[in-house]
């Protein structure tokens, strides 16, 4: 018999996923190239950041000297402020990296540390270390501050040459105003997608399909509207196993939305738009135990079909043939998005602290919202303030994506997810579990199993968190009652 549940917001499942510039060529932040004897008798102290006139040993601001020379000139030029200290890391790709091609480009050919700007003590402007230096002419300036203004100067811009363009400039001042956040890869590589392998992994020891079915083993037919609907299935391993890797099978792609498997009421796997096979790294594996049940939450969106679509879309799991060394969890970090009707990139937050007794490693990123969903970041502030950028790209609902990262977290350590959203409607959109509502989630894969906790601030952000377990699966019990009885699991 087919049992369709209509559930509340908090019952119901709500997760729809598995889940360069300172363009200075060859001038230091305050520092003029010398091409000939002329340029060199206005030139850089030892320190290769100060402007030195010629007929006075005073140190002069070239800025300051040429509004005083040109009353009409305006008002004096001043950089972008910066937002936050210079002691931000992004994990890769952020502003940092989208700056240090620029600099490659405009700056680093002569402020190369081997005295080719004009001085044989001249500053090097190598690494991002070099940029946030104190500016030793202007003491209460970082480097990367008298950048930005000796980049906008009426007098003796840099670099001299020019060839900035305006895209160039519009890269570094946002990383200015960001605070000049670093990179924990100063060679900025590029994220990569999860671990993507040949199907099955090589020490797949059993497969096992879990499938929407209409409880005597056919297809589930989908009535027309958008809903919910659960299939439950019991475990045919024998003693507890590690999964390695999962496999989406997408029957039905005109009425599926998306499916969550819960083992236990803790977030497993699941398919959304966007989504691949995902195969886990080698020395870990995901524990699948035999006591309990599983469930499959399928969200149907059948607002155009027939009434009488068929579906039978699920998820192949490979369980190994040994315990792998480790066993990772999925931690649900959460968000509760109210987005404005016309909102413009409004950012949605939510910070939780770590509890844990060991250290903690994030190995991937799934952040999932709805349509109005365009960009998404995931980050952590240690204990000394400083702040790590473990994801921060863009985001589409029809492209979403599990992303590779590893980034170790310890207790205290406080945790952000951030979602970005553009509302063109005008309604106010908040969270629900349909299409037309909104989510803010990251399902981030992390190891030891159960051994961090993370709760939202936020209280409503950390209802969200515990409806998706809380990202610790226990190791035996019962998940949600209803569904569709019979299972559907099938082995080979």
């Amino acid at each position: 018999m087919i049992i369709v549940r209509r559930r509340s917001w908090i019952q119901t499942s709500i997760v729809t996923s598995t889940l360069g510039l300172l363009s200075v060529a060859c001038g230091s932040e305050a520092t003029p190239p010398s091409h000939g004897k002329a340029d060199r008798e206005a030139e850089t102290d030892n320190s290769g950041d100060e402007i030195r006139a010629s007929d006075a040993g005073s140190k002069k601001d070239p800025v300051k000297d040429s509004a005083v020379a040109k009353k009409d000139a305006g008002p004096k030029e001043v950089a972008p402020p910066a937002t936050a200290d210079a002691g931000v890391i992004e994990k890769s790709g952020g502003e940092w990296c989208k700056v240090k091609p620029v600099f490659a480009k405009h700056c680093t050919t002569c402020h190369d540390g081997k005295g080719t700007a004009g001085s044989p003590k001249d500053v090097p402007l190598l690494t991002h270390a070099d940029w946030t230096k104190p500016s030793s002419g202007f003491p209460d300036e970082k480097i990367f501050e008298r950048a930005g203004v000796r980049m906008k100067a009426s007098a003796r811009p840099m670099p001299p040459q020019g060839g900035v363009s305006k895209e160039e400039q519009a890269l570094v001042d946002a990383w200015i105003a960001a605070g000049a956040p670093g990179s924990a890869d100063e060679e900025c590589a590029p994220a990569a997608e999860a671990p993507q392998a040949v199907w099955p992994p090589p020490d797949c020891e059993e497969m096992h399909q879990l499938r929407a079915n209409d409880g005597k083993g056919g297809k589930f037919t989908a009535r027309k509207g958008q809903y919910y609907q659960d299939f439950m299935f019991t475990p045919p391993w024998k003693g507890d196993k590690q999964a390695v890797g999962f496999r989406a099978l997408v029957d039905n792609k005109s009425v599926l939305h998306h499916y969550i498997v819960y083992q236990n009421d803790a977030f497993l796997v699941g398919w959304s738009p966007g989504k691949n096979d995902f195969v886990m790294p080698s020395d870990i594996g995901v524990f699948m135990p035999v006591s309990g049940t599983l469930k499959m939450t399928v969200h149907y969106y059948n607002e155009d079909g027939t009434g009488q679509e068929q579906d039978a879309s699920g998820v192949e799991v490979c369980l190994a043939s040994k315990a792998r060394p480790k066993t990772a969890a999925i931690m649900p970090f959460a968000a509760n998005p109210v987005v404005p009707a016309g909102a413009n990139k409004l950012e949605i937050k939510s910070t939780c602290t770590v509890q844990s007794t060991e250290p903690i490693t994030i190995i991937t990123s799934s952040p999932h919202m709805h349509n109005l969903g365009v960009h998404a970041k995931f980050s952590v502030q240690r204990a000394n303030g400083q702040t790590e950028v473990m994801h921060d790209k863009s985001f589409n609902f029809e492209e979403q994506t599990t992303w590779g990262i590893n980034t170790v977290v310890n207790n205290g350590d406080r945790v952000t997810t951030t979602c970005v959203y553009t509302n063109d409607t005008a309604r106010r959109v908040s969270f629900g579990t349909n299409t037309e509502d909104e989510m803010c989630f990251n399902f981030a894969l992390y190891y030891p199993m159960c051994a961090m906790t993370c709760v939202p601030d936020d209280p409503l952000a950390a209802v969200y968190h515990l409806s998706q377990g809380g990202g610790c699966p226990a190791p035996g019990g019962a998940s949600g009652s209803g569904g569709a009885a019979g299972g559907g699991m099938t082995g080979r």
